[in-house]
């Protein structure tokens, strides 16, 4: 057994010096702090903002309603094992703002791997698309492949479209650009979520250097960048109250935004961190 864990020692101090180099070459402002979130602080900051703050709290009995229904452990059963309790939140949040009906024409944007598309055509009987960038160019069947902001799809096109923590990932303009393709993409009537839509006291940006800095990833003007040793993705932006209102609020055109703020979602369970959701709708 020592060999083993000689070897796996010899791996993670290799990945640390990795990391350490990669942290020295990002750049200014930086921490290696962790962001710490105050979500009443920063719900308060929102309603000192135009864009409209609602609080939301969750029904758990109706959760676990959902959950009998969205049946994890026998279709979706390698699903986040690791993580269920989160991203089965998310997809209840986002399917009761919703509101899906049956024939409602749905998008999973940033899907990649996603379950929420299988789980809402089986529960309301719409019909699902999945995009991501990483799938194959253009539609294919129920996969739309290419960039979120651009989709190979007609003027009104899907009745509800949402994202479960992946408009984070958006990197540069693309987060600004989406919300307009929101405005081509949607039916009138037709519904966007975003969840968790992350949010902060300061205008930062979430990566793991070893990652971000190798891709030469550019974070936003004026963005404080905290960099995680665990955290494994290159990009994850947190919107302060001003910035969300700059980037996205003012872009809107005739979309409505609002957020919802979560009084109790460790309720659902401790490890939960959906603090907050956007609800994005198309005025009819």
């Amino acid at each position: 057994m020592r060999p083993i864990r000689l070897k796996g020692l010899a791996s993670r101090i290799a990945y640390r010096l990795r990391w350490e180099l990669a942290y020295a070459w990002l750049r200014e402002p930086k921490t290696r702090e962790v962001m710490k979130l105050d979500e009443k602080a920063i719900a308060r900051s929102l309603e000192q903002s135009p864009v409209p703050v609602q609080s939301l709290t969750i029904n758990n009995s109706d959760y676990h309603d959902w959950m009998g229904k969205a049946d994890y452990a026998n279709y979706q059963p390698d699903y986040y094992p690791e993580n269920l309790p989160e991203k089965s939140l998310e997809h209840y949040l986002a399917a009761r703002l919703l509101d899906l009906k049956p024939g409602d024409v749905y998008i999973d944007v940033a899907s990649q791997n996603g379950a929420a598309a299988e789980i809402y055509s089986r529960v309301y009987g719409v019909t699902s698309y999945q995009q991501d960038l990483d799938f194959r160019k253009g539609m294919n069947g129920r996969k739309i492949g290419g960039d979120a902001a651009s989709m190979p799809v007609p003027d009104a096109f899907a009745d509800a479209m949402a994202l479960h923590c992946s408009f984070e990932h958006f990197e540069g303009n693309s987060d600004i650009r989406f919300i307009q393709e929101v405005e081509r993409v949607l039916k009138p009537g037709g519904r966007c979520v975003i969840v968790p839509l992350y949010l902060s006291h300061q205008h930062s940006c979430l990566t793991n250097p070893a990652q971000s800095v190798l891709n030469r990833v550019r974070f936003d003007a004026g963005s404080l960048v905290h960099a995680s040793l665990s955290w494994h993705n290159r990009h994850g932006r947190f919107y302060s109250a001003e910035v969300f209102t700059q980037r996205l609020w003012k872009v809107r055109g005739t979309l409505n935004i609002v957020v919802h703020s979560i009084s109790n979602f460790q309720e659902v369970d401790p490890s939960c961190y959906a603090r907050f959701v956007a609800v994005i709708t198309k005025h009819e």
